[in-house]
């Protein structure tokens, strides 16, 4: 079971391949996803009243033994500097996290948008469970 894999995990984090959303959240989180862009939308939050920590306290940690964070694109604009998942590694010490990456997952990295765009992430992936299309 994805549960018993991720629990057993130092980082008790999954990334899956953007392709795998609708199977994976319907599958597996169906009543544990949160859409982040929507959120956000809903709350009226603009840059600079945006705290990610504190929305991620409120609406995440409390309340899920294990979550599924998707639609999470707003949260690379440059504005934000926010370092998304060095913030999320950390909270998966302790929860079980998954993620629906929304670029690309190579071997050793994950890729958001294009080098030279403002909203340009990487990310080296450290010991992280990792579900790719393939």
């Amino acid at each position: 079971m994805l549960n018993d894999k991720i629990e057993k995990q130092y980082y008790k984090l999954a990334l899956f391949d953007r392709k795998l959303k609708e199977s994976i959240v319907e599958k597996h989180f169906k009543d544990n996803s949160l859409n982040i862009n929507s959120i956000l939308c809903q709350k009226g939050l603009k840059a600079d009243h945006f705290d990610f920590e504190q929305i991620y306290s409120k609406y995440v940690e409390s309340q899920y033994d294990i979550i599924c964070l998707y639609n999470f694109e707003i949260l690379f604009r440059p504005e934000y500097r926010f370092d998304l998942l060095s913030f999320i590694k950390e909270k998966s010490k302790t929860q079980k996290i998954a993620i629906i990456w929304p670029g690309e997952i190579q071997k050793d990295q994950v890729i958001y948008s294009r080098p030279g765009r403002p909203d340009y992430y990487t990310h080296k992936i450290d010991n992280y469970l990792v579900y790719k299309d393939e």
